[in-house]
């Protein structure tokens, strides 16, 4: 339970404290005191300045969430610029005084320093770190819910006080689909956001410009929502005598006024005003203003523009439109890289001319003092950062005037951080930094080389996709692939790949695109590029690779219930393999692969006898392709097979087939499908002891299912780790640890419906249904089976028919 505390002192109830002592680097062990704090960390909060003014109520309202032991999660809602950063940042140097109140840990976090457009769709390095810093023995195990999980038992364990900020670049825009925006991209972030709003110790601050949809439920209880508004016209006029603005009261209330009280505008005009203007008020008139888009940050803007104009031709500007080549921080040797000679037409020129490193500083102090870039760091003087707001107007003035400087500089990023970065990285950092790579190679316009070289060589290592299944990094993967798409060609984001590309590339980068949605849990957001790349490959005659964007569509339909769409493409797949001729060479499986996605798909929709006769087709295939390996044994061939026939009742066949697999995708190192076979083989072994009637000694059978549940963990498979929490709940039950066993099956219930993966939600209701069975609870059990009954029947999931059946028998029984 959090102790109530005291309302925070030190700081006048007027306007605000002007000036500030909070390092802008901080990161350091436990402070002394009566309750002693495990570890304060924030320093990858954005150095927001000493100013603050008229945001005491806020500031109050904070603390009171503090010492409320109801309020688990505050959201601060507003525009870019309006100061919601510098309100956390105030707040946290208060706390600091204080020792943090009793705070155990502090972590804080800006995914502004990961990027803050589109691409920017990854909570991977923010979850990595946050475990490590809090302790987790190997951050990198496990899919990426099952980290934002320990994540948040870790944070649950004690009293700690986490910030989030800038997630709007995880978030959906407005208007998106039917959730009509502001839902989290990532469900790793979305997984955390949700259990600490209902259960945390401590309290977790968020910063956006978007209500967060999945704290929705919790408004009003334990989920503060504090939506900033505009400075009023007295905070406005106190924050630019503050930056040496002079005046009467009534002229500094009304250049408030007229700049709409934004926050970040009323700093740029006030150091505009004091340096350009001799610091008088009356001359703001000097200062063009548009009217439109007041709110959301358009007098920045134009405030920007203005500065454009006063810096002239100059090392200052040339300095704020290199930053506009970047998303994140600029590190000072990156700065180096794109100074140097020769010069970029209009960008470099008077930054090379510089003569030494003195003069450089000189430049960037006079940015520092205008408050246009962020304060000097000790580890790095030479780091520039600004706010995005400011970030995104010289991005947007460089691209659209000076095109030919902005691919220039890219280049030269590219081609500086293509050879620094780690070649073949085995931990997230490198590949987020070789995602940066990506990044800066396609805006230079090396698409089809950045694509082929680092993407595919580097980040995916040819068939073994290392960035995905190995290092699990699956927002950095959808980040990186985002690079190579054209987002003003169509309304649909993951719609058209760049001209750059071959047309085979831009099959690939959308079947990767369509994968990556699937894994990250956004499974119908990758319903497009999927099917879109079974298109550009069947168009570029692809025939093999379109057979398998084609396979990959059956299985995300599969996932979503749509059964008629699966069993189309999976149809579809089969054709398209065999218009090619490459039955002997190393495509050869695919023919078989395709053949048993079609025969899962007709399994599914109870269409038994075709089923059957598929697989063997697919099996003979495989015969005839590697004579000393007959049998369906990878890429999920084998297991589908499997399942299939243990629904025919044949467990000694498939004992026989899991255990011969098993040494096969051993040699090979397939994880996940060495996974699905101790699965296959489990519940292989559980229905021989269910029929023979001999359940005294399953421990064979728990072997196999347990070993098959933390590969798949380990595999970051979500749908495939969901067959293997059900067999487990149901292995669970036979033994008659009714409590494990429904553990299991909510939280197949959990997974399956934020997919929604509508075949696992089924199977877990018909699970659910034995179980209350067992409990003798025959209404309740009645109650979900007919829940389960009617998904099945109305998704035309067949293949539960004779077991929905037995069940109506079992409850019809008195």
């Amino acid at each position: 339970m959090r102790s109530p505390k005291t309302r925070r002192q030190g700081a006048p109830l007027s306007f605000g404290a002007v000036g500030s002592s909070m390092s802008n680097d901080i990161d350091t062990p436990a402070r002394s005191g009566s309750s002693p704090t495990r570890f304060v960390s924030y320093s990858q909060l954005p150095d927001t300045g000493e100013f603050l003014f008229g945001r005491d109520q806020e500031l109050e309202r904070l603390d009171d969430a503090w010492a409320d032991t109801g309020t688990n999660v505050v959201s601060l809602i507003a525009w870019g610029g309006v100061g919601k950063s510098a309100l956390v940042r105030r707040w946290l140097g208060a706390m600091g005084k204080e020792h943090y109140r009793g705070t155990e840990r502090v972590f804080g976090w800006s995914f502004q320093n990961q990027g803050t457009r589109e691409t920017a769709t990854s909570a991977d390095l923010f979850i990595h770190e946050a475990l490590t810093k809090f302790g987790d023995d190997d951050p990198k195990a496990g899919t990426a819910k099952d980290r934002a999980k320990r994540l948040v038992t870790l944070v649950q364990e004690e009293r700690s006080l986490l910030i989030l900020d800038g997630l709007e670049p995880l978030q959906h825009p407005p208007g998106h689909g039917d959730s009509g925006g502001g839902d989290l991209k990532d469900p790793a972030l979305a997984t955390l956001v949700r259990a600490l709003a209902a259960d945390n110790p401590g309290l977790c601050i968020l910063t956006t410009r978007l209500s967060i949809k999945e704290l929705q439920p919790f408004s009003g209880t334990t989920a503060l929502v504090i939506e900033l508004e505009q400075l009023s016209p007295t905070a406005g006029a106190a924050l630019l005598a503050a930056l040496g603005v002079q005046g009467s009261q009534d002229e500094l209330e009304n250049a408030s006024r007229e700049f709409g009280g934004h926050g970040l505008a009323l700093n740029l005009l006030g150091t505009y005003l004091r340096d350009v203007c001799g610091g008088d008020v009356s001359r703001r008139g000097e200062i063009p203003l548009r009217e439109e888009d007041k709110e959301h940050g358009g007098h920045a803007w134009q405030m920007l523009a203005s500065y454009e104009t006063w810096l002239g031709e100059g090392p200052e500007l040339a300095v704020l439109r290199l930053l506009g080549l970047f998303d994140r921080p600029a590190e000072g040797k990156l700065l180096d890289v794109l100074r140097k000679p020769p010069s970029i037409a209009h960008l470099t020129k008077t930054l090379v001319e510089l003569e030494s490193t003195d003069q450089w500083r000189r430049v960037l102090g006079r940015l520092r003092k205008a408050r246009l870039i962020d304060k000097a760091q000790v580890r790095d003087p030479d780091r520039c950062d600004v706010h995005p707001l400011v970030r995104e107007y010289f991005s947007d003035q460089v691209q659209e005037k000076f095109p030919e400087a902005w691919r220039e500089g890219h280049r030269r990023l590219y081609e500086y951080l293509r050879e620094e970065t780690t070649d073949l990285p085995e931990d997230l950092r490198g590949m987020t930094a070789l995602s940066q790579v990506v990044a800066h190679g396609c805006h230079a316009g090396r698409h089809q080389e950045v694509l082929d070289d680092v993407y595919r060589r580097r980040m995916h290592r040819g068939p073994e996709a290392y960035s995905q299944f190995t290092i699990g990094a699956i927002g950095d993967d959808l980040a990186a692939v985002s690079c190579f798409f054209d987002l003003t060609l169509s309304d649909q984001p993951w719609d058209q790949p760049v001209a750059g590309l071959v047309p085979k590339s831009q099959g690939y980068v959308l079947n990767e695109a369509g994968w990556d949605l699937r894994a990250l849990g956004r499974i119908t957001e990758g319903i497009r590029p999927m099917t879109r790349a079974v298109e550009v490959r069947q168009d570029a005659e692809d025939w093999i690779a379109a057979a398998n964007s084609a396979a990959n569509c059956s299985t995300i339909y599969l996932q979503l219930g749509e059964l008629a769409e699966a069993l189309k493409y999976a149809q579809k797949g089969v054709e398209l393999a065999e218009r090619s001729d490459d039955r002997s060479g190393p495509w050869g499986p695919q023919h078989s692969y395709n053949r048993a996605f079609l025969g899962e798909a007709l399994h599914k929709v109870g269409r038994t006898e075709e089923a059957a006769a598929v697989f063997r087709k697919a099996e003979r295939i495989q015969e005839e392709w590697d004579p000393a390996r007959p049998l369906l044994f990878a890429v999920l061939a084998g297991f589908l097979y499997c399942d299939f026939l243990l629904d025919q009742g044949k467990y000694q066949e498939v004992k026989q087939r899991a255990i011969q697999t098993l040494e096969w995708n051993i040699k090979e190192g397939r994880i996940r499908d060495i996974a699905l076979d101790h699965l296959s083989l489990g519940r292989a072994i559980l229905l021989e002891a269910l029929q023979e009637k001999d359940t005294g000694d399953l421990s064979e059978a728990m072997n196999h299912i347990d070993t098959a549940v933390a590969d798949l963990v380990k595999a970051k498979q979500e749908d495939h780790l969901l067959l293997g929490l059900l067999a487990h709940a149901a292995l669970r039950r036979v033994q008659g640890k009714l409590p494990d066993a429904w553990t299991d099956v909510e939280k197949v219930l959990e997974i399956a419906g934020a997919g929604p993966m509508k075949l696992h939600q089924a199977d877990a209701y018909l699970e659910s249904t034995r179980l209350w069975l067992e409990e003798g609870e025959r209404d309740k059990a009645l109650n979900v089976l007919v829940r389960g009954k009617t998904m099945i029947d109305a998704i035309g999931y067949h293949r539960r028919d004779r077991e929905v059946a037995e069940l109506e028998k079992k409850l019809a029984e008195r």
